[in-house]
């Protein structure tokens, strides 16, 4: 910042910083994490079907949902599907709408599916 000429009057002394030094030492750069990475077996597509159910959320959509019902699909790229619903007892018709469909266009069964285990997957219907 001195040599940009942002500072004036910039005195920086080297060696004991005391209380300063904790804080002085977590600012230093350091070298970044390496990323961790999942073990990810080989699996094909609709191996594994993780969902989770989010909300209530506190601004409804102009056409009253207040749910985003989340589906990935873990081995194709992790694909992606959210809906929005108005209910969570909705989310088991959602369910089978996208089993039907996947199942239909893939010519393959679903052989998995995972969840937080929240009321609204453990039940009859699901």
């Amino acid at each position: 910042m001195k040599s940009n000429k942002l500072v004036r009057d910039l005195k920086f002394e080297t060696g004991n910083l005391g209380e300063y030094e904790p804080c002085i030492m977590v600012k230093l750069p350091q070298a970044a994490h390496r990323p961790v990475m999942e073990k990810i077996t080989k699996g094909t597509t609709l191996e594994l079907i993780h969902m989770d159910l989010c909300g209530p959320i506190p601004v409804t959509t102009l056409s009253g949902n207040k749910y985003a019902y989340v589906l990935i699909n873990n081995y194709s790229n992790r694909y992606t599907s959210t809906y929005l619903i108005k209910t969570k007892d909705e989310a088991y018709e959602y369910f089978v709408d996208y089993m039907n469909k996947w199942e239909n266009q893939l010519g393959k069964r679903i052989k998995s599916v995972r969840s937080d285990n929240g009321k609204e997957f453990v039940n009859e219907r699901f």
